[in-house]
């Protein structure tokens, strides 16, 4: 079986870091968390830092190469898997263990989806990260795993603020089951609570220093509460999602072991109370914000939640393990990921959208062209505004300048304002009516610039636009 899990790794990074080579330029996500990268401070705009740092090392390292970004989605996900292996075997044998992780290929945000390397593709290794020590200090009392998982929930917090509520759910367990309550009366936990602190500290203090106004975008994110109904509607509609992402799983699963014999269920209580309690709590508790407040959930944000979906089948339905259950499992497992692996590819072959194919070497030549036309000839240190634009000429431009990533000054505080109004910058708007606003908050602006840009999928077809943008003047605020 060993065999087979490394055959399983070995394919599932080959297929998903070649297949997003169909498109014509990096998603957005990933393009935003290189330039997190560069920025190099303890924040940016959205979220923590941590999901740029290996983004920009690992594009710094390739020459700017796209592959190394699809490639760095698949080694945190290998690294997830390894830990959900590493999970599973605290609570199943080392075959249902085994399968348990390669179920997951039939989970869209392990293949599908897992182009797009952001904070919720750092997740799927960090939840199982944290579980695995957080289950293995409760069970076999390792005092230093408690250790490993205050740098774990701490490396979390950094990635992407909603993993707390793994957390909660954790510490539920902790208040809420006897021997949760036996744990608290230990060093570990308070061990894990000061390690955590440590580490998501300096995060922490930048943004008291910056008034937390990435706050702003939460709430941008979240949406306002509708009619009431949506207390009900939202969190059923993000729970239905969840299954939805996860479907091809609870397929194979079902198929492989129809008409099974199933055996007696002889996991302890503790750990039943620990799979729902890590497994299923967090999914509730999710969907609980949404039940509470009335707005909606994007079912993306969920992402992480399936880590235990194999587990929890597993665990739940105690089929006997035959060889012939086992293969069907596992040809299953490769189904589906042919499966979602064409459709994948169809739709990056197919689709002819600018955020798939986007033609960012004659966009940034083009745009840089007006710069110099404009400033005599200078160098190019700062862009912004919309960042999709921003951020694609940063990353294409032989200037490669520092980008704002966001209109407003006072939440870049990475940018000097003095030091733009110097130097100059080009600053890109959604819409002709979007200029008469954004370039009330610079000095010294240019007339609203056109250029037309034309996208084309893998077979020709076409679709063109007009991006908007201005240019601050060098030394013109003083």
């Amino acid at each position: 079986m060993k065999k087979s899990w490394y055959k399983f790794l070995g394919i599932h990074f080959i297929l998903w870091s070649i297949i997003p080579l169909l498109r014509g330029s990096l998603p957005m996500d990933s393009i935003e968390a290189i330039v997190w990268g560069q920025i190099g401070g303890l924040g940016t705009n959205k979220h923590p830092t941590f999901s740029g740092f290996p983004a920009d090392f690992f594009y710094w390292l390739s020459g700017g190469s796209d592959w190394a970004i699809y490639a760095l989605s698949q080694l945190f996900i290998l690294l997830g898997f390894i830990y959900i292996f590493r999970l599973a075997k605290l609570f199943l044998n080392e075959t249902k263990a085994i399968l348990s992780v390669m179920l997951l290929e039939g989970v869209i945000y392990y293949g599908f989806a897992s182009a797009e390397y952001n904070v919720n593709i750092v997740s799927l290794a960090l939840w199982p990260m944290a579980s695995f020590y957080f289950c293995r200090a409760v069970l076999e009392g390792r005092k230093a795993d408690w250790a490993w998982f205050g740098l774990a929930a701490g490396a979390n917090l950094w990635n992407k603020y909603v993993s707390g509520i793994l957390f909660l759910a954790m510490a539920m367990y902790l208040l809420f089951t006897r021997n949760g309550r036996k744990q608290l009366k230990s060093f570990g936990p308070y061990c894990s609570a000061a390690i955590a602190a440590v580490v998501i500290a300096p995060h922490v203090y930048w943004l008291y220093k910056h008034d937390f106004f990435v706050i702003s975008y939460f709430m941008s994110r979240s949406g306002e509460s509708g009619a009431w109904y949506g207390h009900l509607l939202y969190p059923l509609k993000f729970i239905l999602a969840q299954l939805a992402a996860g479907a091809l799983a609870f397929i194979i699963f079902f198929v492989a072991f129809f008409g099974a014999k199933k055996q007696k269920n002889t996991m302890s209580h503790q750990k039943n109370q620990l799979l729902f309690y890590l497994g299923i709590l967090p999914l509730i508790l999710f969907a609980g914000t949404a039940l509470i407040s009335g707005s909606p959930l994007k079912s993306m944000w969920g992402s992480p939640l399936l880590y235990m979906l194999g587990i929890l089948l597993f665990a739940g339905f105690n089929f006997e393990l035959k060889e012939n259950t086992v293969n069907k499992a596992i040809r299953g497992v490769y189904a589906s990921m042919a499966l979602l692996g064409f459709a994948a590819a169809m739709v990056y072959f197919l689709n002819k959208s600018e955020k798939m194919h986007f033609p960012r070497n004659d966009f940034a030549y083009q745009v840089m062209e007006k710069w110099k036309a404009e400033t005599n000839n200078a160098p190019l240190p700062y862009t912004g505004g919309e960042i999709w634009y921003a951020a694609n000429l940063s990353l294409t431009s032989p200037d490669h300048p520092f980008v704002i990533l966001d209109t407003n000054l006072k939440n870049n505080p990475w940018v000097a304002d003095k030091d733009l109004y110097a130097k100059g910058a080009v600053i890109f708007v959604g819409r002709p009516d979007d200029y008469a606003s954004a370039h009330q908050k610079y000095l010294a602006v240019s007339p609203l610039f056109s250029q037309n840009i034309t996208f084309k999928n893998r077979i020709g077809k076409s679709k063109s636009k007009n991006v908007y943008f201005f240019i601050i003047y060098p030394g013109g605020g003083f």
